[in-house]
């Protein structure tokens, strides 16, 4: 008797482990089935894989890539340090996603990882290399790829938040759920409207003076 009480008040279930995880490990535990060496053993084990995955457990479900922080650069729990996203929040909202893969990373690894972090070495200044590719010229091989060139160039070179062209209702979708909620899908136009509004943003950008992307 002495032992049980012993073992149950020396239990006190760390916070990154789960109710459901704490709850089995007492009571093996508990009931002598694994040793104190165990114990810390499974502990140690659950804090490492849970520290891991719990910041990006939702909504996501995944280690977030660059698309994602983008489409989430106004969140502060996206950035590794709140200092930097208050020295860059002024700029975010003007930002396309090549000037921000130009300034930051997203580490796949360590203690900021799926976070926005500086480059090391600063700015990257040459020629990014995003794929797939297409050309830029209309007229190549009869413009067979230029409309989704137009789609991947709007991604990449238009300011976006949350998904590039926007959020639609699903036609199917006659109203919200039980919560009062309306389900929305990511809008994904035509070629063809792609064309027209690449076309429209690279006249928005001239009227600007802003600098054409160097790949046309």
């Amino acid at each position: 008797q002495q032992q049980i009480v012993v073992m149950a008040t020396a239990f006190i279930p760390p916070p990154a482990i789960s109710t459901e995880a704490s709850d089995e490990i007492a009571r093996l535990y508990n009931e002598g089935l694994i040793s104190p060496q165990e114990f810390q053993h499974i502990v140690h084990a659950h804090q490492k894989a849970e520290k891991e995955t719990q910041e990006f457990s939702q909504p996501l479900g995944r280690m977030p890539d660059v698309y994602d922080v983008y489409a989430h650069r106004h969140d502060p729990s996206y950035w590794a340090h709140p200092r930097l996203y208050d020295a860059n929040r002024p700029v975010l909202d003007n930002m396309c996603l090549v000037e921000f893969v130009r300034k930051f990373c997203v580490p796949r690894k360590g203690p900021h990882a799926g976070r926005i972090k500086c480059h090391r070495h600063g700015v990257i200044t040459k020629k990014l290399q995003f794929h797939p590719e297409y050309s830029s010229d209309p007229t190549f091989e009869g413009g067979r790829d230029y409309g989704m060139y137009c789609r991947f160039a709007l991604v990449r070179y238009r300011p976006w938040v949350d998904a590039p062209f926007g959020r639609v209702v699903p036609e199917e979708d006659g109203g919200g759920g039980e919560s009062g909620t309306v389900a929305t899908a990511e809008y994904k136009p035509e070629e063809d409207e792609c064309i027209r509004q690449w076309r429209e943003y690279l006249l928005e950008l001239r009227e600007r003076m802003h600098l054409i992307p160097d790949v046309l």
